[in-house]
């Protein structure tokens, strides 16, 4: 028996398939919990983007006044922060998609950190208030714990286990802050430009790790991790991997770039790296970018920007996407390959300074 489901898909928020001896079920669903009755033979449940995940904007980008959200990495619209939380002094500076939703932080260098939260991308509510101001610079989902991390010493850290009630927490040994932050792998790993670096498989304890170059930002894919390091003087950088979940770091020198400093949260060299469709996307402004499918040998090619900020991948869309500036407009750059660029247009998230400062996909 097959039940095939066409038109717009159920929604539902649990479904109850009994499968007879030799049946086999096709169900196309966005349901919460699917409970499965097998009969004597196995049967095969077949579960695709349904109404469910597909009802989440695939990316969002977050600048100091708005939001902004794409289904497809093309075109992009403005959405609005929760009512009284649009305009100064609140500046908006971090997001990241977490256990079905997108979180975002005000920067607490105003007068009180904010917490908003959206379950499509396009509709923001309030979730909640730091017990800290900080200029909130990255935050990550993982373990059951959201973290958002500071670039400031002292404490440095909110955590919180629901995304509404959060904790102030603090990163010992370390006077700089924090501006990067990845969990993959059941490790969360904290880096800063500096030479330090921290990790922790529960978000709240933290080991701190000293190294004798500054570290950047990083990346998990296909078994591997990867920092980024400082410019080399000639024109290339130097990066860094590890297969043993950073327990052991292997140095490389790595594909050519400008002899310069990067803009944004960045030791030198290379400003940004992505992992995404079996392809590793090392980036920077201007104009800069470098591909690889091992992490070692590595290709130089032109992205469409003059200034690159940030960079994410949607395994939904199969996207590569890069924001920052072409000259003087907002604009991002997407590639289904690492390899061809098309630069997009987006609205503007700020006014009056940089941005965007973030870009998440679900």
């Amino acid at each position: 028996m097959t039940l095939p489901v066409s038109g717009n898909p159920i929604k539902m928020s649990q479904v109850d398939v009994e499968l007879g001896q030799s049946s086999t079920t096709q169900l196309n669903l966005g349901a919460s919990s699917v409970r499965t009755l097998f009969g004597k033979s196995s049967g095969q449940i077949n579960l695709s983007d349904g109404y469910g995940k597909s009802s989440i904007a695939a990316l969002i980008a977050v600048g100091w006044q708005y939001p902004v959200y794409s289904t497809d990495g093309a075109t992009w619209t403005q959405a609005n922060w929760p009512s009284g939380l649009a305009n100064a002094p609140y500046q908006w500076q971090v997001s990241f998609f977490a256990d079905n939703k997108y979180i975002a932080a005000t920067s607490g260098a105003f007068p009180t950190t904010k917490m908003a939260a959206s379950t499509d991308g396009i509709t923001w509510t309030e979730s909640g208030t730091s017990p800290i101001n900080a200029t909130w610079t990255c935050g990550a989902y993982g373990n059951g714990v959201y973290v958002i991390a500071s670039n400031q010493g002292g404490a440095n850290m909110i955590t919180s286990t629901n995304g509404t009630t959060w904790t102030s927490r603090t990163v010992s040994g370390v006077g700089a802050g924090w501006s990067m932050l990845k969990f993959a792998n059941g490790l969360f790993v904290l880096t800063g430009g500096h030479i330090n670096q921290a990790r922790s498989t529960d978000g709240i304890n933290w080991t701190l790790y000293t190294y004798s170059q500054a570290r950047g930002r990083t990346e998990y894919g296909n078994g591997m991790w990867l920092q980024l390091g400082p410019a080399i003087p000639g024109g290339t950088c130097y990066y860094y991997t590890s297969t043993d979940n950073c327990s052991t770091w292997t140095e490389r020198i790595g594909p050519k770039t400008y002899d310069r400093v990067g803009p944004y949260f960045s030791p030198g060299g290379f400003d940004g790296v992505i992992y995404g469709g079996g392809k590793w996307v090392m980036f920077s402004g201007p104009y800069q970018s470098a591909y690889s499918t091992d992490a070692i040998n590595w290709t130089t090619l032109y992205i469409p920007l003059t200034t690159a900020y940030f960079g994410t991948y949607s395994a939904r869309l199969g996207l590569f996407v890069i924001v920052g500036y072409l000259n003087s407009t907002q604009r991002c750059c997407t590639s289904p390959d690492g390899v061809t660029w098309t630069a997009r247009t987006i609205p503007t998230t700020m006014m009056n300074g940089a941005g965007p400062f973030s870009v998440s996909a679900a």
